[in-house]
This record gives structure tokens, sequence and C-alpha cells, in this order.
């Protein structure tokens, strides 16, 4: 069977079961449904890192393997510099994984967020109508892992206690 097709599969029964857990949320108390969005989070990210389909899976893999030329080739000429797509956030994690860490560094784009919105919901009344809400609008941009991983940043700024954090997370989420 085609991987796609499987891929396919998995995506659909991932979106069906966060519906259905949805539309039952009133069976499970607080405590259950936070258990099972750490799950699902979870289970979401590793789906999101093997994956093979998308729309910029091949361009995130030429970006993330042109991460591992000589750093100062992007510093070369003011030009070069500017036609590169360099956001540091993303660079520091390339390094991090490694030249063939590539779904690795899918997995923690993807978790980032999802662990932020699981943080969030807790503090909800219905944590996973909460997370399901946000699961569903962006899933779109799970497949942008760049802007879904600075989403994440995004989300902790909202909910910073002073304009010092709401700015250091804005700034982290510029970088990503």
């Amino acid at each position: 069977m085609d991987q796609r097709i499987i891929e396919m599969g998995l995506i659909w029964g991932l979106i069906l079961l966060v519906v259905v857990l949805m539309l039952s949320e009133d069976r499970f108390s607080k405590k259950q449904q936070t258990k099972i969005i750490y799950c699902l989070a979870i289970g979401i990210s590793v789906a999101a890192s093997i994956r093979t389909i998308g729309w910029d899976i091949p361009n995130y893999q030429v970006l993330y393997r042109d991460y591992f030329y000589p750093f100062w080739d992007y510093f070369k000429d003011i030009s070069s510099f500017l036609d590169q797509s360099y956001e540091p956030l993303n660079y520091i994690l390339a390094l991090i994984f490694g030249p063939n860490g590539f779904q690795l560094y899918l997995f923690v784009t993807c978790i980032f967020p999802f662990f932020v919105v699981c943080y969030l919901s807790k503090k909800q009344n219905k944590p996973l109508l909460f997370f399901g809400t946000f699961f569903l609008l962006n899933l779109g941009m799970i497949d942008q892992s760049r802007q879904f991983l600075s989403s994440g940043f995004t989300l902790l700024s909202y909910v910073a206690t002073s304009y010092a954090f709401t700015f250091f997370w804005l700034l982290f989420a510029t970088m990503s």
C-alpha cells in the first residue's frame, strides 16, 4: 500500500478521534481530559514528524540540509545573506539534532506549541474542547513547521505576567 495513503488515513483518523473526543468531553473528568490532551499532543506530533506528504516538506528538507553549510557562508556578502531564509532558532535546532535529525526537528517544532496549548488548556473549564479547537483551527499550520513553532511562543506572550516576558516570548516568536 502506498505510504501517502497510509499517512492520509492516519491524519483523518486523528482528526476523527479529536472530533469524537470533543463531542464526548463531558464524559471525562478534567483530570482525564488533561491526560487525554497530552496523549493527543504526543500522538499528533509523532504523526507530523514521520510524514512525507505536505505542502512544505520538500522545501523544509532542502532548508534543513542547507543549515549544515558552514555558518559563515551566510555572511559572504550582503546579497547572499538577504537571499537566505534565515531564522536563528530553527538554525540552532537543526544544529542540535544534526544532519540526520530532520524527523526529530519536525517533532519538536510540532510538540512545543501543543504543549503550550496543553498548559493553557489545564486552566480552562473544558480542556479537551480548548485543545481540540486549537488543533482543528491550526491543522494547516502544522505542515508549516517554522510558523507553527512560532505560534507556541506567540501564545506564551499572550499569557505572560509582565511586559518583559511578553517581549521575551515575542522575540523568540520572531526568531523562529
